[in-house]
């Protein structure tokens, strides 16, 4: 798990390492791990995300280099993590922001980097709109999106017979008022037009929903 981890902690150092050395604010290379530390996402991203930049950055060449590491909660609330990374950006000077659960606040964030030219690295964040009609110069995307996840499962498990589908979608709470629909778009697309056997949908909130429990129950 860390080492997956670490692997993309590193990167922001091996971005900044091919830049010159007047392009880091004040001479030192800042890392923000913006990240869910005590809720539904804290065990995919929180504490360990900022374990994994630690060891990163203590593994990583940096050759002279001076690398600080900050990190902050989130609260998987839209306005929260844009005032933090506004903080990190405007009076802290960090550099690059990373990890970034929570598809909402990603976006925020994403635009903010944009504007102050800076950098942000998602590992957490799901929304192919990071990609798509929010997809941004400064935003890289490590790992994965939902339509490469619903085009990779969905149609496989279509292609094997599976007819009967029901989806627990996220709805961010401050997100736009369609978010609720953006998660499931991709996946349903191979279900519901291909065979068109989408049972049920179930919205739940983010981030007052912490266990799904109950929402299983109904799929049965």
């Amino acid at each position: 798990m860390f080492s997956n981890r670490s692997l993309f902690a590193a990167a922001p150092l091996a971005v900044a390492a091919s830049l010159a050395q007047a392009q880091i604010s004040d001479g030192v290379v800042k890392i923000g791990v913006l990240s869910d530390m005590s809720s539904l996402y804290s065990d995919i991203g929180g504490g360990g995300s900022v374990v994994a930049a630690r060891m990163a950055i203590a593994d990583f060449p940096t050759k002279g280099m001076k690398v600080e590491l900050l990190s902050a909660d989130h609260l998987n609330k839209p306005d929260v993590g844009s005032s933090i990374a506004r903080q990190w950006y405007d009076v802290d000077k960090v550099d690059v922001i990373v990890d970034v659960p929570t598809s909402s606040i990603a976006l925020a964030i994403s635009q903010i980097t944009r504007e102050k030219g800076k950098a942000f690295l998602v590992s957490g964040a799901a929304t192919s709109d990071l990609t798509g009609k929010a997809c941004s110069p400064n935003t890289i995307n490590w790992t994965y999106v939902t339509w490469m996840l619903a085009n990779g499962t969905g149609n496989a498990i279509v292609k094997t017979g599976g007819d009967s589908w029901y989806f627990i979608t996220a709805v961010d709470v401050m997100a736009p008022a369609d978010a609720g629909v953006a998660p499931w778009r991709p996946a349903s697309a191979p279900v519901v037009f291909v065979r068109n056997s989408l049972r049920l949908i179930c919205f739940i909130t983010i981030p007052s929903t912490f266990s799904f429990r109950s929402f299983r129950f109904l799929s049965f």
